[in-house]
């Protein structure tokens, strides 16, 4: 496993320096030996490791775990409430359909704004983390599918397929 994580790490930083020497010389017109670009490139590699780039990307999957959830919620929502009435099967060509629906295009904002705001409780008070982290999706859930049946429901069940002319 070594030799293998090894391999593949040298791999990453010759080619990392090399796209750095070629953006350098195109981009800021400098002529340095390649050693020089071993050396910016150790140091920009250094820099980013001090960062803490896991918490940014655990922060970042629990926003998308939030846009996800609100989007199932309102498919799984429109399946209910459409079952049966109308049959729209997957041979009806895309020109066919609006850019979007307005119903589930407000419905995902507004449940995807209460969950990203219920995730960064715990930056507000520390103590509302677990609240936030634990009820979160769940909110983002329930009030997806709540606010797309109410649109769906006052809109008389309108979707994005369009009139036939």
């Amino acid at each position: 496993m070594f030799v293998s994580q090894t391999r593949i790490n040298t791999a990453n930083y010759y080619l990392g320096s090399s796209n750095l020497q070629t953006f350098g010389e195109r981009v800021f017109k400098l002529k340095l030996p390649y050693g020089a670009w071993l050396i910016v490139t150790a140091v920009i590699i250094y820099l980013l490791m001090l960062l803490p780039i896991v918490q940014y990307i655990l922060l970042a999957l629990a926003w998308q775990g939030v846009l996800v959830t609100a989007w199932v919620a309102i498919a799984v929502t429109h399946i209910v409430l459409d079952k049966g009435k109308r049959q729209e099967h997957g041979m009806i060509p895309d020109k066919r359909y609006a850019a979007f629906n307005n119903s589930g295009l407000i419905a995902w904002v507004i449940a995807t704004v209460i969950g990203v705001l219920m995730l960064q409780l715990g930056s507000i008070d520390p103590a509302l983390a677990g609240v936030g982290g634990t009820w979160g999706p769940i909110a983002t859930a329930v009030s997806a599918a709540a606010i797309y049946a109410i649109l769906f429901n006052s809109t008389g069940g309108k979707t994005a397929l369009l009139a036939e002319k």
